[in-house]
């Protein structure tokens, strides 16, 4: 027969008041807020947001665009896009938001992109954050070369299809990227990935930055020797 609505609500009632995690051998409950893994999270946290924009958001808001809870605003003005800020922090003293402005070029970062208007043209950019790793899947690692060349691929057309225009900056920060892990340059525009010898791989688990430069160097330090041996089948 299936859930109705008072099922439904038992369960969120019975989900949402059970966070209990245990630290430093010591048990705790969340009193408010949603629970880091919680799958329902993110749908209440978008649906809570819904709620506040649609009893802060006025018409002198041009534009509008949220994605979880990073938001784009044009406004008619600084001052109303200030007073919505204020209208938005009004509603729950348990959230608090914040405004970012735009840099000394005129990009406002969103997500992935930095977004700015000359001349009634909107240009876009790549970005990263600048607390952001520059982590991929490393050439090294025992994936498949076809996953490592896609991804690698991937990220390229990310890149290229954030930017309306070409930028030396951006061309060298994801050059960068690449190359920190393991990917070199092939001319003209082709980045390759690490393969290996045929043979048995080693595999290490991931501990942190400083134990992988370690790995890494002995590895580039180390003569690897393939012999082959006739009592083995």
């Amino acid at each position: 027969m299936g859930f109705n609505a008072n099922d439904i609500r038992v369960m969120l009632s019975a989900t949402l008041s059970c966070n209990i995690f245990c630290f430093n051998n010591k048990m705790y409950e969340q009193k408010r807020g949603l629970a880091m893994g919680n799958r329902i999270a993110p749908l209440l946290a978008i649906i809570f947001m819904d709620h506040i924009e649609r009893i802060t958001l006025t018409s002198d808001i041009l534009l509008y665009k949220r994605y979880v809870d990073d938001a784009f605003v044009i406004g008619i003005s600084e001052n109303e896009v200030e007073r919505t800020l204020e209208r938005l922090n009004a509603v729950d003293d348990n959230i608090s938001f914040t405004m970012e402005k735009s840099d000394e070029e005129g990009f406002l970062p969103f997500l992935n992109t930095k977004i700015r208007i000359v001349d009634g043209q909107i240009e876009c950019s790549w970005y990263k954050k600048s607390a952001s790793r520059n982590i991929l899947v490393h050439s090294r690692s025992a994936h498949p070369i076809f996953v490592k060349a896609n991804m690698v691929r991937n990220f390229l057309k990310t890149k290229e299809k954030l930017c309306t225009t070409t930028n030396s900056a951006v061309e060298g920060h994801v050059s960068r990227i690449l190359e920190e892990n393991g990917y070199h340059p092939k001319f003209p525009r082709t980045w390759l990935p690490h393969s290996t010898m045929d043979g048995l791989p080693l595999v290490l688990p991931y501990v942190g930055n400083a134990s992988a430069r370690r790995v890494n160097q002995a590895v580039k330090n180390s003569r690897f020797v393939s012999y082959s041996c006739h009592h083995l089948r």
